[in-house]
């Protein structure tokens, strides 16, 4: 849970890179990428990556996780209903220079 005292996490850059990339890290394990779908991270990846789309960080590391997660059948309905696809494709096209 989220302490009250952080009301603007969602606006703020730091947070969701750091956010971001902890779900990339924590996307690594299949244990972990079944809670990242049951508490709504990848909702939480694509609203930051929505928010923040200029942020290469945040995109980079919103791609890693999805990635991961896209790579089990099990997660890839859910990744498509939730924007997921629009996304990774809105980032590669505003960061092409970034191939990670």
């Amino acid at each position: 849970a989220t302490p009250p005292s952080c009301p603007n996490r969602a606006t703020d850059p730091g947070i969701q890179r750091q956010g971001c990339g902890a779900l990339w890290w924590l996307a690594l394990t299949p244990l972990s990428q079944g809670r990242i779908g049951q508490e709504g991270g990848v909702a939480h990846i694509v609203r930051a990556m929505t928010n923040h789309p200029s942020d290469a960080a945040i995109q980079m590391h919103g791609c890693g996780a999805l990635g991961k997660l896209a790579l089990h059948a099990s997660h890839q309905q859910q990744l498509a209903a939730e924007g997921a696809i629009a996304v990774v494709v809105a980032a590669m096209r505003r960061h092409p220079s970034n191939s990670e």
